[in-house]
């Protein structure tokens, strides 16, 4: 289990009648493992009123490198089709559901007389998915001054759309990351320390 770090407070602010929103971004890494693992991120919740906060946002980000997929007719016929192999990575919570899936696949096709074979290795480009959550029952576990975890499993996949061949798969490198997002308004007593401390942060570069 690993505790997620905060990537940032996003400050979207004009002046304190125009504010639209503020962001925390936490980040939870894992990896680089080869697959099949599992990992928790564990997640510090929002720590304010419910009514502030406009929405949550989960995210999985997952790079396969290296899996490789070999593919054989083995069949008396010609076999064709298309192909999907790579990683995949299922994220699942206590506080949101559906579980969120990312797919870091590579897809090709194939055109094989019997005994004919292809190979193909993974694009090693970075895939993601995301579950956005704004009413107030999906918000609620997320409030407080707790923590939660989100646990990450990865696994190596393939999917043929065609003529059925035999299929060897072996599952690279993952390397990804849990983002959970908070979208939200302070109430007015917050914006108003914000702006005074902006005004003497001005104050002092002009000196």
């Amino acid at each position: 289990m690993k505790r997620a770090f905060i990537l940032g407070l996003v400050i979207l602010v004009g002046q304190v009648g125009t504010a639209t929103a503020f962001q925390i971004v936490q980040e939870g890494p894992f990896g680089p493992t080869t697959a099949a693992f599992q990992t928790i991120e564990t997640f510090d919740q929002f720590n304010g009123d419910i009514s502030d906060l406009n929405w949550v946002k989960v995210e999985i980000f997952i790079t396969d490198d290296d899996s490789t997929v070999v593919g054989t007719n083995n069949g008396q016929q010609q076999a064709a089709g298309d192909y999907a192999f790579g990683l995949e990575a299922t994220a699942s919570s206590p506080v949101y559901s559906p579980n969120i899936v990312a797919k870091a696949d590579t897809v090709g096709s194939y055109d094989l007389a019997p005994t004919e074979s292809f190979n193909d290795a993974s694009d090693a480009l970075e895939h993601s998915n995301s579950l956005v959550l704004t009413t107030v029952a999906e918000k609620t576990p997320f409030v407080g001054t707790g923590t939660f975890d989100i646990t990450i499993d990865v696994k190596g996949f393939y999917t043929l759309y065609g003529t059925l061949i035999d299929v060897a798969l072996t599952p690279g490198t993952a390397a990804g990351k849990a983002v959970v997002t908070y979208d939200y308004v302070p109430e007015p007593s917050s914006l108003i320390l914000l702006a005074f401390g902006g005004l003497a942060a001005t104050r002092r570069r002009r000196r």
